[in-house]
């Protein structure tokens, strides 16, 4: 049993990636829903500690897994970008921002004139 956890856990590990992999699509899934217009904590809610808690949560399981990726010598987001000599980084999050940003206002505009909310 003493040689168990040490496999498990242990430096580059594979459930510990599944782990990982899962708390992070959780809480992806889980803050889309909470921060959709519709979503319990969405626009004219109140509830701002479940909306910031969700962002930060995800925050989280990104940072954890890019750390993870990062020790255990596996590719991670950082060597991407930086793989691109010709490229500037920052053309990537300005990307995803504005994707994030579309996403906000096509979730807006469909959901606008429910009276359901």
């Amino acid at each position: 049993m003493k040689d168990v956890w040490p496999k498990a856990f242990g430096p580059n590990s594979k459930i510990e990636m599944c782990i990982l992999l899962s708390l992070t699509l959780f809480w992806c899934i889980s803050t889309w829903f909470n921060t959709t217009i519709r979503g319990p904590a969405g626009e004219g809610k109140d509830q701002s500690n479940l909306y910031f808690t969700s962002w930060i949560c995800l925050w989280a399981c990104f940072w954890t897994l890019e750390s993870w990726c990062t020790t255990s010598g596996r590719a991670s987001f950082e060597r991407f970008v930086r793989s691109w000599p010709n490229r500037c980084p920052l053309w990537i999050v300005t990307f995803l921002l504005s994707l994030l940003d579309f996403l906000f206002a096509l979730d807006l505009y469909r959901h606008w004139g429910d009276e359901s909310g």
